[in-house]
């Protein structure tokens, strides 16, 4: 498929709204200033992994980089926003069945995946406010994850998002949850968090 018209106008408005410079810019993204300049003249074609650098500075999806620099690309595929964590707790709130919101997911995620927002405004986790966590959406035995960041369910059916590594007895894990640490849970499954990252904003079909 052809290469359509650099839409330089695009990148010259974001930059503007952060008041980077051309140069700033690159240095940004990591990307050398020269080539920079190359692409924004249009004269040569985007690379993937540098609309995902650049995605990642902007806060936008590659594929959204990728069309205002021309080049032809996929409908990306979507995941359901099916609720959010509660960054002091870590405790899951699911929103009603067909409310979710779509967002554009990674490459890669399994058909079951779906995605969660982090609130954690106010938290030490502050920072990472409106991340947004992919999950595998397959039910997994909590020993088989240890030592990784997973949605897990316990016995009383509350969900978090928490680290988990071995307990103290036996068959037991110990959680890291928002601020607090929990030894000896018996905790009952666990998905594997399989991505994270910062989007500004994605298509809005319920309340979020």
């Amino acid at each position: 498929m052809a290469r359509g018209k650099f839409d330089k106008q695009w990148f010259v408005t974001r930059l503007r709204e952060r008041e980077w410079s051309q140069r700033e810019f690159a240095k940004k993204v990591g990307i050398d200033a020269g080539r920079i300049s190359v692409l924004f003249k249009g004269s040569k074609a985007m690379l993937l992994h540098e609309a995902q650098s650049i995605g990642d500075k902007l806060h936008v999806a590659a594929s959204e980089v990728l069309k205002h620099a021309g080049i032809p690309v996929e409908t990306p595929r979507t995941v359901k926003v099916v609720g959010h964590v509660n960054g002091e707790d870590g405790v899951v709130h699911y929103v009603a069945t067909g409310t979710e919101d779509d967002v554009e997911a990674p490459s890669g995620l399994p058909d079951t995946a779906f995605a969660l927002q982090l609130r954690a405004h106010s938290t030490r986790l502050a920072a990472f406010d409106r991340w947004l966590v992919f999950v595998s959406g397959q039910k997994l035995h909590p020993q088989k994850l240890l030592r990784q960041l997973v949605l897990l369910g316990l016995k009383d059916q509350s969900v978090l998002l928490a680290h988990i590594r071995g307990g103290y007895q036996g068959n037991t894990i110990t959680m890291t949850h928002g601020m607090h640490e929990v030894p000896n849970v018996q905790a009952v499954w666990a998905m594997r968090v399989l991505w994270a990252r910062q989007v500004e904003e994605w298509t809005h079909d319920g309340d979020q």
